[in-house]
């Protein structure tokens, strides 16, 4: 902060007169000093005040070539002797060979003249041999070096450190395996391995498949920040590497052609096949959710569903692939299928299923079975509704199908896997059956009952109309009924206060009350409301009415 302060200083002194006639001042800095080490970086900084072009300014190096990096820019305002002045800072890290260097800045002023900063010197000097010592080394381990084409396997890509070493990455700057051939996804990383040989040890994992057979190379590369120790005892030091792994031989093989299944998706590893479904007893047209789990390790992504052995009697909705759960180098992977199936007919027992796949350990190609799950079906017979005489197609009756219609069973996708559908077949029209008017008649008789009460009760209600809220509130005070007719009282109650003095909010306990009237009005329900009262919230709903009626006489 000092030396950018005394830089600023510097700079706002050279705001004289006879150069504020160029509109233009200009400033370079270089931090943390003009000496630095070979592979360590360099801040330029680059300062402008006065009617400069938005375009980014230009570094002039003479003594060699530099690696310049655009790291930023920013703005102040400062004030001096010409007023108040906006500076642009433009930054820049640079790094290089051992040499000399002179480093100018060019700018573009608004009428296109080109204004150079003063000259700003750089040395970068060589390594000794200690601090050599100190330089990070990747290393690139496949797990398999001679895998099939198209097969997954891991790969590995250590950093190793020196222990009083701090390692650090810009978002967009990552460990990149890369090789021509070579299909490679990041997994992990980076993750604080065991020490290797007194070293730290940063690890990434990657998974890797050859696109093509034969010899082919893998690379991996990075360009980290590292904080180095001095060796001159003085303060850390920040160096850019330029990292690059000894190139890793991989010899990838081609898949037999002979035996190779029809069904074949491309999936290459080793795996197993395991079912679970649930119900296990159903009736037909019944949905029965399928649980497919693959676990292994391979090319899991050229997986696919399994396919049914057999499809007689079955209907099949289409299957879904859920998350893969990955595992670590040495513990096995998990990928699971779910699917719908609907049996059109009795069965004794799940249908088989099949996944074919490449074992790359037995190194042929491998079909895994289902084993086999008993069911139990109940057979619904579907009844037409029309006699052999009635059959308006003039088919024969035993070529007519049993099966539930396709409109019925497509519902079942939707519907998820945890909705069992009922269907209910009747031979007879609803209104020819007895129970149906029995139900219908209770439900009317209920509903006149319910009506000529609450009419009854308003009818009560209006010939009191001149009682006060007060008067009423002793009423429900002395009146030891429960259930319906207390709700009924008190909602009157309620209604009295409401209506002597505006109320905005009722409380809770008081809202219930209103709801609860309103379930006697509308349902006609009112014996169902008995056991919902208590002799506490009756004591509940009496002191609160109370409270009201006081604030509102307040």
């Amino acid at each position: 902060m000092k030396s950018k302060l005394q830089s600023l200083g510097f700079f706002l002194l050279t705001l004289t007169p006879a150069v504020a006639k160029a509109q233009v001042n200009l400033h370079i800095g270089i931090e943390p000093g003009n000496i630095i080490r070979e592979g360590s970086t360099a801040k330029i900084s680059v300062s402008a005040a006065g009617k400069i072009s938005s375009e980014e300014p230009q570094l002039k190096i003479e003594g060699g070539n530099l690696t310049v990096r655009n790291i930023g820019k920013g703005f102040e305002f400062m004030r001096s002797n010409q007023g108040v002045t906006r500076v642009t800072t433009y930054s820049f890290e640079v790094r290089g060979d051992a040499g000399k260097y002179n480093i100018k800045g060019i700018f573009k002023a608004s009428d296109g003249t080109l204004y150079e900063t003063e000259t700003a010197k750089l040395q970068i000097r060589k390594k000794t041999t200690q601090e050599k010592a100190l330089s990070p080394e990747i290393v690139v381990k496949a797990a398999n070096g001679s895998p099939f084409v198209g097969e997954s396997v891991f790969a590995e890509i250590t950093i190793l450190l020196q222990p009083n070493t701090q390692i650090y990455s810009e978002r967009n700057n990552i460990v990149k395996l890369s090789g021509d051939g070579i299909r490679a996804v990041y997994l992990a990383g980076p993750k604080e391995a065991a020490p290797v040989k007194g070293k730290r040890a940063i690890r990434f994992l990657y998974q890797i498949s050859p696109l093509k057979s034969g010899n082919l190379s893998l690379t991996a590369s990075f360009k980290p920040l590292i904080q180095l120790p001095s060796t001159t005892g003085r303060r850390r030091v920040d160096e850019r590497f330029d990292l690059k792994s000894k190139p890793v031989s991989i010899v990838s093989r081609p898949l037999p052609t002979e035996g190779r299944p029809a069904d074949f998706s491309g999936a290459i590893g080793n795996f197993a096949l395991s079912l679970q479904a649930d119900p296990l007893s159903v009736k037909t047209g019944e949905p029965i959710a399928m649980r497919f789990t693959v676990t292994g390790n391979g090319s899991f992504e050229f997986l696919e569903s399994p396919k049914p052995t057999s499809t007689s009697g079955w209907k099949f909705y289409e299957p879904t692939k859920l998350d893969l759960q990955r595992g670590e180098p040495g513990k096995p992977s998990q990928l699971i299928f779910s699917q719908n199936i609907v049996p059109e007919q009795k069965q004794n027992q799940l249908p088989t299923f099949r996944l074919t796949v490449f074992d790359s350990k037995k190194e042929q190609y491998m079909t895994l079975i289902t084993d086999k799950i008993p069911l139990k079906v109940e057979e619904v017979a579907i009844n037409s509704g029309f006699t052999k005489k009635q059959n308006p197609s003039g088919l024969e009756s035993s070529n007519i199908t049993t099966a539930p219609p396709e409109s019925v069973l497509s519902d079942i996708l939707m519907m998820g896997n945890t909705i069992t559908p009922q269907w209910s077949i009747a031979s007879t029209p609803a209104w020819r059956n007895s129970t149906f008017w029995s139900i219908n008649l209770a439900s009317i008789i209920v509903l006149l009952i319910a009506t000529m009460w609450l009419r009854l009760h308003q009818n009560k209600i209006q010939a009191n109309g001149k009682i006060s809220a007060k008067e009423a509130l002793e009423t429900l005070k002395k009146n030891n009924s429960s259930g319906t007719e207390f709700d009924l009282t008190a909602y009157d109650c309620l209604r009295r206060i409401t209506s002597e003095s505006k109320i905005n909010e009722l409380s809770p306990l008081l809202s219930q009350v209103e709801n609860r009237y309103d379930h006697i009005k509308f349902s006609g329900n009112a014996d169902k409301l008995t056991e919902q009262i208590t002799e506490t919230e009756r004591s509940q709903i009496i002191e609160e009415l109370t409270q009201l009626a006081k604030e509102c006489a307040g």
